[in-house]
């Protein structure tokens, strides 16, 4: 695909076709972060946000930096993201679009999670609840973004809330099972995590839910629930990625 993209590229900046070659740049930027080059691909995507920005071409300016962001949470580069996430917001509000803007939100409010700026984090997920409403992924960010907080009671109403919008969000019932661990129930919290693998489609990974378990895992007393949950997540993650290849 990468070869695909550079021979096309090439065509592009021979005619002189900027819209293509910012369009043919957001796909590469895409195969680069795919295959886990994120450093590579955060360039790519602003390469092409600054063809769209000269271009006049906001919604896909707003595309391109969706993948900055996302480039910089895979590198762990998380106040550079918080930045990012701010102008996301700006852009999203600019290009007016209900579902963007919602969109926007979420993303910036994972990635003020993401550098441990909790409340802040919870504002923007609930701006974005309150654009959109009727979505449970945006509800469950919300128990996400709680639970990472510490705040597991809250987190574990959250959930149930997104929940019983869509009983089959896997990584909902992760957050659901985490914050039963946090309170003390990890019986529960096993068989959450048992019922989160049931229902996961085929290939969906749990490298975040692995990672914010085996901190929670760290950081408390031990668990031999918790520590299966996790042995089981890992296992799931192997395969996930080996679908995936």
């Amino acid at each position: 695909a990468r070869a695909t993209y550079q021979t096309a590229l090439e065509l592009a900046r021979s005619v002189g076709d900027r819209t293509k070659e910012a369009d043919l740049l957001l796909g590469l930027a895409g195969v680069e972060l795919g295959e886990r080059k994120p450093e590579a691909a955060e360039e790519t995507y602003r390469r092409s946000r600054k063809i769209f920005s000269e271009l006049k071409r906001p919604d896909s300016e707003l595309s391109a930096m969706f993948g900055i962001l996302a480039a910089q949470t895979d590198r762990e580069h998380y106040r550079r993201a918080v930045r990012t996430a701010d102008a996301l917001v700006a852009l999203a509000d600019r290009v007016g679009d209900l579902g963007q803007r919602a969109h926007a939100r979420r993303e910036a409010g994972l990635s003020y999670s993401d550098a441990g700026l909790h409340q802040r984090a919870a504002e923007l997920i609930a701006e974005a609840i309150e654009l959109d409403p009727e979505d449970p992924e945006l509800v469950g960010s919300l128990s996400w973004v709680l639970v990472a907080a510490g705040e597991y009671a809250q987190a574990l109403e959250v959930s149930e809330r997104a929940l019983a919008a869509d009983s089959t969000l896997a990584w909902v019932i992760c957050n659901r099972a985490l914050a039963l661990l946090g309170l003390g129930r990890p019986a529960e919290a096993l068989a959450a995590y048992r019922e989160a693998i049931a229902v996961r489609p085929e290939g969906q990974q749990f490298r975040n839910d692995i990672k914010v378990l085996a901190r929670f895992l760290r950081e408390h007393p031990a668990s031999p629930e918790g520590e299966e949950a996790l042995r089981l997540l890992e296992a799931e993650q192997a395969k996930a990625v080996q679908v995936g290849r």
